[in-house]
């Protein structure tokens, strides 16, 4: 309890529980039957993101100390001692630095693979569960190439985002075959409704664009967050829980 934690994250995988802090690092584990966490793993490595693939595996998204980019990497708890990789070639880095790399980190147990999706630009990366690269997919929105806002603070030199880079892909889930994404970016034959919030989907089994539906929920707020279990969808929209269910119809994966 004396760490110096700062961004503490919990996820709940069942029948286990983990709580997370990349800026200490360390990850502690649990069973809900009791939760109570014990420490997992400890100053093993720096992350923004975790994601667990397994009770063994854990994904996490860090930053290159040599390039300053985004990378993934794999902690994994053997037997007898804890295994660390690091893949720094999935990520596209471009001329942007970190911030063109910067996206989100999913993964897919159907499928067993890691899906990365940038913020910034049309394209996510899938990778296996050893974080061997499969392919690189498109979105159907047209920027290609990060537009940033990039403010350097001479005092600190410091580099950060302004608030006008332009967000191609703001939320993501996955579920079964498909990658779900929310863009506020309209297509060319989409509509803004101020009482929903457009979905994308894509089919990971043979990379292409699926269809796209509208979220419906109060008006003029933005959604948050989101994930994907079966047939729900389940959805942060201000301050207020939605509860969807998808019809089989248009979301049949083959999975229960």
């Amino acid at each position: 309890m004396h760490l110096p934690y700062r961004r503490v994250t919990i996820k709940v995988i069942p029948p286990y529980f983990y709580v997370a802090d990349g800026t200490v690092p360390i990850i502690f584990k649990g069973e809900t039957q009791n939760w109570k966490g014990k420490v997992n793993t400890y100053k093993k490595a720096y992350f923004n993101q975790f994601i667990v693939a397994d009770s063994t595996r854990i994904g996490i998204s860090s930053i290159s100390s040599k390039t300053q980019a985004n990378i993934l990497g794999i902690i994994e708890k053997k037997k007898d001692f804890i295994d660390f990789n690091l893949n720094t070639e999935i990520l596209n880095k471009q001329t942007d630095g970190k911030f063109g790399s910067d996206g989100l980190l999913l993964w897919n147990k159907h499928l067993q693979r890691f899906i990365y999706t940038y913020f910034y630009k049309n394209s996510y990366e899938v990778a296996d569960k050893n974080l061997t690269h499969q392919f690189t997919g498109k979105t159907i929105d047209t920027i290609s190439k990060p537009i940033l806002d990039i403010a350097h603070y001479t005092a600190t030199n410091q580099y950060k985002l302004g608030g006008n880079a332009v967000f191609v892909n703001r939320q993501t889930a996955t579920y079964a075959n498909y990658l779900y994404i929310y863009s506020t970016r309209l297509g060319k034959y989409e509509n803004s409704i101020k009482t929903a919030s457009i979905i994308d989907v894509y089919n990971l089994t043979d990379n292409t664009y699926a269809f796209s539906f509208y979220l419906f929920h109060q008006k003029d707020k933005k959604l948050s967050a989101f994930t994907i279990y079966k047939d729900l969808l389940v959805a942060i929209v201000d301050d207020t829980l939605w509860l969807y269910q998808l019809k089989p119809k248009y979301f049949n994966s083959g999975f229960k």
